[in-house]
């Protein structure tokens, strides 16, 4: 298993995220959704997590057609190009989990997330025991600084050139969190397993890479 925790920062007050996770995450549906692939909502409906309140379930079915490595499209069946995922939204905490219906458990995403206003220097804001944390390896992610593949670059989604009129954010610069006025982390620890003696540490890192 490969458990990555990824550190974001983003320019938004804490209360500001859930809006724009959910604009995105409808968007992005919305564009994928084309000639039979895209993302089928099964289940959308309201849950209660026993420490951070009321939130939302989800269910989905991704139907990935061509949008596979070609590593996976290599050990997967045509029929079975598809990816179950439930989602627990709690804001400020959520949980997803991703798995191939061919390989049922032996084959997940696990996704906890968790929202703070702060700059990232919580070291284990997610309470995982000790045996994980010491497989645990950080990676930060600049919003600002990260590469973007040319076939998925747009002009009007570059935090660098962007600006808000309304809030008067942007663009941002090389080192804009130390001096921004609003910021918070999303901290995401990914979990990468596929349960399998001679193919599961292969699989895990194209399992990262996809991710």
């Amino acid at each position: 298993m490969i458990i990555k925790e990824y550190r974001i920062l983003v320019p938004l007050m804490l209360e500001e995220y859930p809006r724009g996770q959910l604009f995105s995450t409808a968007k992005v549906s919305r564009a994928e959704t084309k000639k039979g692939e895209g993302v089928e909502v099964l289940v959308n409906e309201p849950t209660i997590h026993e420490k951070y309140g009321p939130g939302q379930y989800t269910k989905k079915i991704y139907h990935l057609g061509n949008r596979l490595p070609s590593f996976l499209k290599f050990i997967l069946p045509s029929k079975a190009l598809l990816l179950e995922e439930e989602a627990w939204n709690c804001f400020p905490y959520c949980k997803t989990i991703i798995k191939s219906p061919l390989f049922g458990n032996g084959l997940t995403f696990t996704i906890e997330s968790m929202h703070a206003a702060d700059h990232g220097e919580q070291e284990n804001i997610l309470n995982m025991p000790p045996d994980v944390l010491k497989k645990r390896k950080v990676d930060w992610i600049d919003i600002a600084g990260e590469k973007v593949d040319s076939k998925d670059y747009k002009k009007e989604h570059d935090p660098t050139l962007w600006h808000s009129t309304k809030t008067g954010r942007g663009p941002l610069t090389p080192g804009w969190a130390k001096t921004a006025p609003t910021v918070m982390c999303c901290y995401k620890t990914v979990y990468y397993e596929f349960k399998n003696r001679l193919l599961g540490g292969t699989v895990e890192k194209y399992m990262e890479k996809f991710e």
